[in-house]
């Protein structure tokens, strides 16, 4: 999952990036490439999908108020939380947490439902519904779980992109399509991306 805080000197010379229990993700390389903006990148390794907060930070109000207090350090005037699969989950918790726009790829809606991912790796966790307000949830429709957590979150004031065809990996679709750049680029300057026009055939 990927933190990504734009300062109130887009394009300029003070573009700093910041990495933090991180690992190599789709979205390094190119919010690497987002002008003007600092990007923290967080994985949690435990795959308790960010529930339990991170290691080395805390518990999930202290990885919130940790966010929240890089984000005033580098002087970030907006704050935006990206995903995939559970990063997506966590995008979405870890928004509403700081009252932010997150932008899921294929995340889950609500964790433990029966035959989800979340219920094949966290054992005995009480279910947990991510909210969907702020958010904008990009998703394949060949991919039945995450087609239930598209309508779930849509139902909770999500703005929901399904792909024709692409199973759970919608961003992987995206960045081979080429489209990706321009979907982060567009989500971290406008807090939301209400479609795909334009971008993909």
């Amino acid at each position: 999952m990927s933190v990504a805080g734009g300062g109130p000197s887009i394009g300029s010379q003070r573009r700093r990036k910041l990495f933090r229990c991180s690992r190599v993700t789709f979205t390094r390389r190119r919010l690497g490439e987002a002008q003007g903006s600092h990007a923290l990148f967080l994985s949690d390794k435990r795959n308790h999908w960010y529930l339990s907060g991170l290691a080395g930070i805390g518990p999930a109000a202290d990885t919130a108020s940790w966010i929240k207090q890089t984000a005033a350090r580098l002087d970030a005037s907006r704050i935006r939380f990206i995903g995939s699969s559970m990063g997506g989950y966590g995008a979405l918790f870890l928004a509403a947490a700081v009252d932010a726009p997150a932008l899921a790829f294929s995340p889950e809606a609500v964790l433990d439902r029966p035959g989800s991912r979340s219920s094949r790796f966290r054992r005995g966790g009480t279910p947990q519904t991510a909210r969907g307000d702020k958010a904008t949830v990009i998703f394949g429709e060949s991919d039945p779980h995450d087609l239930w957590a598209a309508r779930h979150l849509a139902a909770s004031g999500a703005t929901i992109i399904g792909l024709r065809g692409v199973d759970h990996y919608a961003s992987t679709a995206l960045n081979q399509a080429g489209v990706l750049p321009q979907v982060l680029d567009r989500f971290i300057r406008d807090g939301a991306v209400t479609s795909l026009d334009g971008l993909v055939q």
